[in-house]
């Protein structure tokens, strides 16, 4: 994302700040270069916003399976891509992974989840 941010303020800082050439003449490369450091830098924008939006989902799965009794001893792993939860990691039993689960479609902002927790024992 640094990436597309810093593309974007060169091409704005290559296009200058007049609508005119060294010349006095109007510049037709200038809205182009414009419009274009617009667009990526719209698309940064509109990429971090769902990185944090993923990050703030995640979170609060971690923070529910913290506090369960039920899973708060085990070390699993929460990814969140537009809403879609992936947990991944190992518990004892189903009963656990299937609580796990449960969690992470309480949170508020998951679409669906993909449970990739392996259970020990059935």
């Amino acid at each position: 994302m640094r990436c597309a941010v810093g593309i974007a303020l060169l091409l704005l800082l290559l296009g200058g700040c007049s609508d005119t050439d060294h010349n006095g003449q109007p510049d037709t490369v200038q809205p182009e270069v414009r419009k274009a450091a617009g667009k990526a830098l719209d698309a940064a924008v509109k990429q971090a916003g769902k990185a944090a939006a993923n990050a703030r989902v995640a979170g609060g799965i971690r923070t529910r399976l913290e506090k369960d009794p039920m899973v708060r001893l085990y070390r699993l792993r929460v990814e969140v891509t537009d809403g879609v939860a992936t947990l991944s990691g190992e518990v004892n039993t189903a009963k656990e992974k299937a609580q796990a689960e449960k969690l992470a479609r309480a949170q508020e902002g998951v679409t669906s989840v993909r449970n990739r927790i392996e259970a020990r024992t059935p």
